[in-house]
């Protein structure tokens, strides 16, 4: 019996080592899956955003100006970019917001009776085109910006 005990002891205590590698390495893979977990929820907020940027710009490309509904729902989704991005996208995302809302007020007085002097009237019109020319080149500098950190 003193014999057996003396090789169980030792055994008892090899065990107890791997038991504690074994949780050692069920908690780094608990910790990969969590980090992987948190990037997967993370790449699909930031789809939202990129998705709500197209979708502005592919509706002033088409229409030729923003609703301004549509330009409210764009600030609502994507409201989190400051937490999401770097400043390049953010100042991009910025820049379609500024240009939307100004496109949509040059689209409001060109249709009213704001203007009635021509000069006034031709300096709102080439504001309107040269903001229209944005949005057509924005669609594309939109996919660059975002294309790094949305590559999978």
């Amino acid at each position: 019996m003193y014999c057996l005990k003396h090789m169980i002891e030792p055994l008892q205590g090899l065990l107890t080592l791997v038991i504690g590698i074994a949780t050692v390495c069920i908690m780094v893979l608990q910790y990969r899956i969590e980090k992987s977990n948190n990037r997967h929820l993370t790449y699909e907020r930031k789809v939202l955003v990129y998705k709500a940027s197209i979708d502005l710009i592919e509706e002033i490309i088409a229409n030729a100006t923003p609703k301004f509904e549509s330009i409210s729902s764009f600030v609502k989704n994507t409201a989190e970019q400051y937490f999401l991005f770097d400043k390049n996208i953010q100042m991009h995302l910025d820049s379609i917001k500024r240009n939307a809302y100004k496109l949509h007020l040059a689209n409001q007085n060109l249709r009213g009776n704001n203007y009635n002097d021509t000069e006034q009237r031709k300096q709102l019109a080439e504001e309107n085109r040269n903001l229209l020319q944005w949005f057509y080149e924005s669609k594309k500098v939109t996919v660059k910006v975002f294309e790094s950190d949305l590559k999978i």
